[in-house]
């Protein structure tokens, strides 16, 4: 638990003294399989230092007891895409992890890739999403152990954006409902 502290007060340290540009949000989702509910709160708060590095801190805690911090590099070559690299904790007998992803933008189309792996195992998200008006997208929607499905966005305004999406399971099969809560931060 120590080394949770010590690697959370480093990220929050790095990123704040970083200058310049932020890409930041707080959220919140609730995933129900077979009546049982689980919610998850999740943070990403990034910085960068001119137009293509930055850097970022990412968190994760749920409901169970589980949770995970990391940060790490952003490179931004194109303003339509970011690739990211980093390294974290979480809470496992084997609390290392590294993850990395993709986002790209363009055409009213947007993807998020990501991928991590080490202590309790790989681990994926991925949404692509295309917007139909200026207040709704429709894509899919697919992470490990929470279901592969189709996915609606409302953003309210430029702060807030509700979700839901619904689909089984790729690992175990069984039916999800995931509906999150997403907020920017300035």
């Amino acid at each position: 638990m120590r080394t949770f502290q010590i690697v959370v007060v480093a990220l929050v340290l790095l990123v704040v003294a970083a200058p310049a540009k932020a890409q930041n949000f707080v959220g919140t989702e609730t995933e129900v399989k077979s009546g049982d509910v689980v919610s998850l709160i999740d943070s990403l708060y990034g910085r960068t230092f001119n137009k293509s590095v930055g850097l970022f801190a990412w968190g994760q805690a749920q409901t169970d007891g589980w949770g995970q911090v990391y940060g790490g590099v952003v490179y931004t070559p194109k303003p339509w895409i970011a690739l990211s690299l980093g390294t974290g904790v979480e809470k496992d007998a084997h609390p290392g992890r590294i993850g990395t992803s993709a986002w790209m933008s363009g055409h009213g189309y947007t993807l998020l890739a990501v991928y991590e792996n080490g202590g309790s195992g790989a681990w994926y998200k991925t949404i692509l999403t295309k917007a139909v008006t200026s207040k709704i997208a429709v894509g899919v929607f697919s992470r490990r152990f929470a279901g592969t499905g189709p996915l609606v966005e409302y953003s309210a305004n430029k702060v807030v954006k509700i979700w839901v999406t619904a689909g089984p399971d790729l690992e175990d099969h069984h039916k999800k409902l995931v509906a999150g809560l997403n907020i920017g931060l300035p």
